[in-house]
């Protein structure tokens, strides 16, 4: 019995181990198949990637030439005043295009925890206008009436501007979209480090079932499927918003309206930035430099030709990489302005051949349609090297060449420089009556941008002696140069 029972317990622990050992291969042949399954969704999603990026830097460039155009004629002295209005619309049509296309990747790429956040150093209350300003014209055309509500706000604050002007753009677009009348009201207030941010509007409202998914990728509510859009803003602005740190809630009333709150921790800053450019320089102090620009496109070499030129500069332009390395010691430029994207050879390899050279000292700056390095900010191997995206916002690149050559700024009709304490304006707008002006300076803070212009055409219209007073703030207005204005009525205070 007891050999018996030794041949039962062998038999039964046999079997036990065979049973195992199945189990162990069964689970390393679903191992392999997931790991196998995974590596083809890695390479899938990095083929659309490449795909989406690859198309968007094809969109970029004939944008790049447009919206550059249209920056250079709002800066035209010979272009109508009545003219200002349409490029301004036309640029911000441009500007919301190329938004699109920046946030074509945003949902892959933080999920995939490859977003990278900067730490930029704005000035709250020109950027939040600025945000209001962009948006407001969207809300009249459909006949909403649209307040921008300020309350205290730092002078500077510090975050990353592009993430947070996206998440507040995506906030407010949705609620003028599906506002059909009545109004939308931003507002913003900042105490103790925190920054909260209102959008609040009279649209349809969003249905109780709808609300626990509003922010699911592509899902859209029952009463707004008509109107038309992608689904996405609002899974974006929740992601980024988390990634920041902040904190997105929302409240929601069918036939009322809905309002969300956006929380952030944007910690203030102690410092003084130096003044925007109120125009395109046309010099600077000191001797004359060149730039050497590198890009495939005819038409982006042709454009910043145009502008680099207006500002006093020599313009030495190549097609390709290897033209730029033959002439380089020939035409010593004092600084490079590089495509990322060029055929043969790369703007990131042309650098790095050139950093090899004997002319290794010369500034390197990267102006690109790709995806990846415009959000990114800077190139591998490359940290020292700013990057500006496509389409270029060209007074950000003057102000970039001023930082890198040190550079002191001429402007037409003054001697306005880019030096913080040099910064001047034209002359004080003293002939102006004290209502007058603390009406317009008023309507400016309040980000009543009509009730500005409507005032500068009454005082146009109703004083013609102060036509060389009014036109140039008239100009400042139709442009968007809200800052430069703003200074500009500010200096006859006191």
């Amino acid at each position: 019995m007891a050999q018996e029972g030794r041949k039962t317990a062998t038999r039964e622990t046999l079997h036990q181990t065979r049973l195992l050992m199945n189990e162990i291969r069964a689970r390393r042949r679903m191992d392999q198949a997931l790991q196998s399954a995974r590596e083809k969704a890695e390479a899938a999603s990095l083929a659309k990637t490449r795909y989406i990026s690859g198309i968007s830097h094809e969109i970029r460039s004939p944008l790049n030439a447009i919206m550059g155009y249209i920056q250079l004629l709002q800066h035209d002295a010979r272009m109508p005043l009545e003219r200002q209005q349409t490029l301004s619309i036309m640029r911000e049509s441009g500007d919301h295009i190329t938004s699109i296309l920046s946030g074509l990747l945003d949902i892959s790429r933080i999920e995939a925890g490859r977003i990278e956040l900067h730490s930029d150093t704005i000035p709250l209350a020109t950027f939040l206008e600025s945000v209001a300003q962009m948006m407001r014209p969207q809300a009249l055309v459909k006949g909403l009436k649209f307040y921008w509500q300020p309350q205290f706000l730092p002078s500077v604050v510090t975050c990353d501007e592009h993430r947070l002007r996206q998440v507040l753009l995506n906030l407010l677009s949705n609620a003028i979209k599906y506002t059909q009348q009545g109004s939308v009201t931003f507002s913003a207030r900042w105490h103790a480090q925190i920054a909260e941010f209102t959008v609040e509007d009279t649209g349809p409202g969003i249905a109780v079932e709808d609300q626990e998914r509003i922010f699911d990728p592509f899902e859209r509510a029952a009463a707004t499927a008509n109107i038309p859009g992608t689904g996405l803003g609002l899974t974006i602005t929740k992601l980024l918003t988390e990634v920041m740190g902040g904190e997105l809630t929302f409240t929601s009333t069918i036939g009322k309206g809905s309002c969300f709150k956006l929380r952030l921790m944007l910690p203030d800053k102690d410092i003084q930035l130096s003044p925007i450019l109120p125009a395109f320089p046309v010099g600077y102090e000191g001797p004359k430099r060149t730039i050497g620009i590198v890009d495939d496109s005819s038409s982006h070499r042709q454009i910043m030709r145009e502008l680099l030129e207006r500002c006093g500069f020599n313009v030495r332009d190549f097609e390709s990489g290897q033209e730029c390395l033959d002439c380089l010691n020939i035409a010593c430029p004092d600084l490079l302005l590089l495509d990322l994207t060029m055929p043969e050879m790369d703007g990131r390899e042309l650098a790095l051949r050139i950093r090899q050279t004997s002319t290794a000292h010369i500034p390197i700056m990267f102006l690109t349609g790709n995806l990846v390095e415009s959000a990114n900010r800077h190139v591998a191997s490359l940290e020292d090297c700013p990057v500006i995206g496509k389409p270029v916002n060209l007074s950000i690149l003057i102000q970039e060449i001023g930082k890198i050559l040190s550079l002191t700024w001429v402007f037409p009709h003054s001697e306005i420089t880019s030096q913080p304490e040099q910064a001047k304006l034209q002359e004080p707008v003293s002939h102006l009556l004290e209502q007058d002006r603390l009406y317009l300076l008023a309507a400016l803070n309040g980000g009543n941008l009509k009730q500005l212009r409507e005032k500068l055409a009454s005082l146009q219209s109703e004083k013609p002696m102060l036509q060389d007073i009014l036109a140039p703030l008239v100009k400042m207005a139709a442009t968007y140069q809200l800052e430069a204005l703003r200074i500009q009525l500010e200096q006859d205070e006191a």
